[in-house]
């Protein structure tokens, strides 16, 4: 029962950070500025690669783990549009469903 306390809790505060983004944005267009300009910037774009980097090491681990299905597909275009929030939960998930077995959460099926 605490691990579904501290999964709500985790999805109450992200909630709560995402509608206050989504408050105090000015406008879609201004954001789209923003993000022109980032463009140009080399640090941002690192970032950016960094970013989908391991996004895409996220996605690979997934689908061997998983195999390639609805599932994989649907949490990794959860992950790419919410962020670091999802595999978070996902890995949550799995290791209260693997009663904290480590080995099993890593490789699924192939342990």
């Amino acid at each position: 029962m605490r691990a579904g306390f501290y999964i709500a809790f985790v999805l109450v505060i992200y909630a709560a950070i995402l509608a206050w983004g989504i408050h105090s944005m000015d406008s879609l267009g201004a954001e789209w500025a923003k993000f022109k300009d980032m463009a140009n910037d080399r640090t941002a774009l690192m970032v950016f690669a960094d970013l989908y980097a391991g996004f895409l090491i996220l996605a690979g681990w997934i689908i061997y783990r998983d195999g390639f299905g609805l599932k994989a597909v649907l949490i990794i275009a959860l992950m790419l549009v919410l962020g670091n929030i999802v595999p978070l939960l996902y890995i949550l998930f799995l290791l209260i469903q693997t009663r904290g077995d480590v080995w099993q959460t890593l490789l699924g099926r192939r342990t």
